[in-house]
């Protein structure tokens, strides 16, 4: 049920919608982040765990006006779940080019904990992974 939750909730936050990012690196971005949790070395840490799951959400951002949620909370407990929610993320559009604008870290990490606050269990840990390539210069 909720009560069990997870081992914790991550919410990966990359900045592929920003204007210092193009397609190329937001392919890039994302293909790091499906690699990741396909990686043998995570789905075993994740299986160590006391529940032997988390929750994974992924955002893109940009400015302080566009950040977006491409994949809601999903619960991963296994290599399947990770490859299912690697191929969701590889079916998502890019942003569309003229809603990159600007960098704003502090737009991503509030949209992420408003994220990690609606969840739909808890978790031991909370955790926002942040990848971006440009500086802070929106908000």
């Amino acid at each position: 049920g909720v009560r069990e939750g997870r081992r914790g909730r991550v919410a990966r936050a990359g900045d592929g919608c920003a204007s210092s990012i193009d397609d190329d690196e937001a392919w890039l971005q994302r293909d790091g982040y499906r690699a990741a949790l396909a990686d043998r070395a995570v789905l075993d840490l994740v299986a160590a765990g006391p529940h032997a799951a988390i929750g994974v959400a992924y955002v893109e951002w940009s400015g302080l006006a566009f950040q977006r949620l491409l994949l809601p909370w999903t619960r991963l407990a296994s290599a399947a779940d990770a490859a299912a929610w690697a191929a969701a993320l590889a079916r998502q559009p890019l942003a569309p080019p003229g809603s990159r604008r600007g960098t704003s870290i502090s737009g991503g990490i509030d949209f992420s904990l408003r994220l990690l606050g609606d969840a739909p269990w808890g978790g031991l840990r909370q955790v926002i992974d942040i990848c971006g390539d440009g500086a802070h210069n929106h908000g």
